[in-house]
């Protein structure tokens, strides 16, 4: 994996922006989410990448870290792409690239680029219109900074099952690897609805490694960052992203309507399916949906 670099300089904030080829979903479900999170996480820890701020979008993703060389912060990329894409392939009966060859990449220096660096990358899913606050949207892992589980009720009836999840997570974490698709199919299987959202949560804070601390140094406090943030949706001329119209909500309605579908149990079984196949559920999902063709197109990686 390869970079765009705008002049790399050690030390310093790098915003990283990738995405995938053709602009085909790069996440489906928690479980997508929580398998590139974790890869993230040992990966940095690896390579011992300081991370300000990670933001995954449906389609790509954006990173803001602080590398010692070019080496380290190329090797982050390369393993945190290639692991994903790898494990990524295997779960949906696929092969081939899924990233675009080459990451942009730019190093922000002076306080005031770092900090239209931050607000440009939590408020992604504010201009792709899933929330209106930064702090409602599980992927940018904001929430995460001042709640153990944000996105989860507490329930003294957790299974047996639970429990036992939890200390699979755990086990993993300690041998300094993240969680696979086999293995949250595993263990998410017998959970309820409750159960799974709790142990999400719970994953996420169990591998944390943004370092928010860093992150509110370029502001008074951590609530004044998040109003500056909401206040700002911050700017990047350096890394050249790709704008698409519509809202990314649509994915979430695609998804949901693939549920409906009495011919394939999950999205897993439609994206392995013949491209002729796709189409012509994708018809269908388009009926269903609303969705344009690109949208459709995206979703079913055509």
């Amino acid at each position: 994996m390869k970079g765009r670099y705008k002049k790399f300089r050690p030390n310093t904030v790098q915003h990283v922006y990738q995405r995938t080829i053709k602009g085909h979903l790069l996440f489906y479900s928690i479980k997508d989410y929580l398998v590139f999170y974790t890869i993230a996480a040992v990966v940095a820890r690896r390579y011992g990448v300081q991370v300000l701020g990670l933001c995954l979008m449906v389609d790509h993703f954006h990173v803001l870290c602080i590398c010692q060389s070019k080496k380290q912060f190329s090797a982050f990329m390369r393993d945190l792409t290639r692991w994903y894409a790898l494990l990524f392939n295997q779960h949906y009966g696929r092969k081939g690239s899924i990233f675009t060859p080459r990451f942009g990449s730019a190093s922000k220096v002076g306080e005031k680029k770092v900090r239209m660096a931050i607000a440009y990358l939590y408020n992604n899913p504010v201009e792709r219109k899933i929330c209106s606050n930064v702090m409602d949207y599980r992927w940018n892992f904001l929430a995460y900074a001042q709640k153990t589980y944000p996105f989860s009720e507490a329930n003294e009836k957790m299974s047996k099952d639970y429990y036992r999840a939890v200390k699979m997570i755990q086990a993993q974490k300690r041998d300094n690897e993240p969680v696979n698709f086999a293995m949250l199919d595993r263990l998410m299987a017998p959970l309820s609805l409750a159960e799974k959202q709790r142990l999400t949560d719970m994953t996420i804070k169990e591998y944390a490694f943004v370092d928010y601390q860093k992150s509110t140094s370029y502001y008074k406090s951590f609530q004044k960052m998040v109003d500056a943030i909401n206040g700002n949706t911050g700017a990047e001329y350096d890394v050249k992203e790709v704008f698409e119209p519509g809202s990314d909500r649509i994915y979430y309605a695609l998804a949901k309507a693939v549920d409906g579908l009495s011919e394939y149990r999950d999205i897993r079984d439609l994206l392995s399916a013949p491209e002729y196949e796709r189409r012509r559920i994708g018809v269908q999902l388009k009926t269903i949906t609303g969705c344009t063709r690109r949208q459709i197109e995206k979703f079913l990686r055509l």
